[in-house]
């Protein structure tokens, strides 16, 4: 798969699309939501997606991101059709505020803060198709690890507002995306907090004080 900056000539008449593989997929904000035309799913990504970033926007829960080949594997994700008329550039900002929390706002990506709006022209369905791919910063993730993290980040403010790790999960899983480390991934989560399910899981995090945060990154972790 070729993927590029965001330096393609401003054209008319490109069939524009995002390649959507988490919460993005069924959740896309109202902004995003008015540009969408129709939706593919399911639509096999071109890249693998695990569980591999903290984010900070859910209290360091796990996320889906980009990895290499050896570390996951193509997903079921959405493939959003723009509607006709909408510009690569318009896709983006819409994409970039929804992924950095400013729906609503009318902030600008500028510069470096467009690193994580990747482009690739190679799928049929559309000209130019945008996703997100934000920098691993735990690489390798397994169940165990990703179960303790999550639960940490539902204990926490993120968990209040049902921005964190355990909630992520379960939204992923309900738009029908899986990895290779789903089921061991949500089987852990539910052993190390005694439930049925993942929203007893969360209900439980909400019931016991917080432990302090983790850091960021695990030692080995990218930065």
């Amino acid at each position: 798969m070729t993927s590029e900056a965001l330096t393609i000539p401003v054209q008319h008449g490109l069939r524009v699309a995002i390649l959507a593989y988490g919460p993005l997929a069924t959740d896309p904000g109202d902004e995003l939501a008015a540009l969408i035309g129709e939706r593919i799913h399911p639509y096999r990504t071109p890249f693998a997606v695990e569980y591999a970033r903290l984010s900070p926007h859910r209290g360091q829960g796990p996320v889906l991101t980009v990895v290499p080949e050896e570390e996951g594997d193509p997903v079921n994700g959405y493939l959003l059709l723009m509607k006709d008329g909408v510009s690569v550039e318009t896709a983006t900002r819409a994409l970039w505020r929804r992924e950095t929390h400013q729906v609503g706002s009318e902030k600008l990506p500028l510069g470096t803060e467009r690193r994580d709006i990747h482009l690739t022209t190679d799928l049929p369905e559309a000209d130019a198709a945008l996703y997100w791919s934000a920098q691993s910063n735990y690489p390798r993730p397994d169940a165990a690890g990703l179960a303790r993290r999550a639960i940490d980040s539902a204990r926490g403010p993120a968990g209040a507002a049902r921005q964190d790790g355990i909630s992520y999960l379960a939204k992923v899983i309900a738009a029908g995306i899986r990895t290779r480390l789903t089921d061991a991934y949500v089987a852990a989560v539910l052993e190390q907090t005694g439930a049925a399910d993942l929203e007893a899981a969360w209900q439980w995090c909400r019931s016991q004080p917080r432990s302090e945060p983790p850091p960021a990154t695990e030692p080995s972790a990218l930065v």
